[in-house]
């Protein structure tokens, strides 16, 4: 038997929650944010998002965030989200 601890999870989630909600007001203000803040903000929404069971959801943050690597022709960073990408989509 596997014995889980439900008020565990639920903290987890909660962090992850709240993790979200810090990424995505911090992707609302984009336009005042520089590329790579952009980057990460997507980077960070997409990862809350994918523990809390949404990789649906994440897809389009990431894909976004890639082509914003690819027009700062930032390598590193284009390849971190394309290892995300791949995560949400397995």
């Amino acid at each position: 038997t596997c014995a889980v601890d439900i008020g565990r999870v639920e903290e987890i989630d909660a962090r992850f929650q709240r993790a979200l909600n810090t990424a995505s007001a911090l992707a609302a203000r984009t336009r005042e944010l520089d590329g790579p803040t952009r980057i990460r903000a997507g980077k960070a929404a997409a990862i809350a998002l994918g523990r809390l069971g949404r990789e649906p959801e994440a897809v389009p943050l990431l894909a976004e965030a890639r082509k914003l690597a690819q027009a700062l022709d930032d390598r590193e960073a284009e390849a971190e989200v394309l290892q995300l990408l791949a995560t949400c989509k397995l």
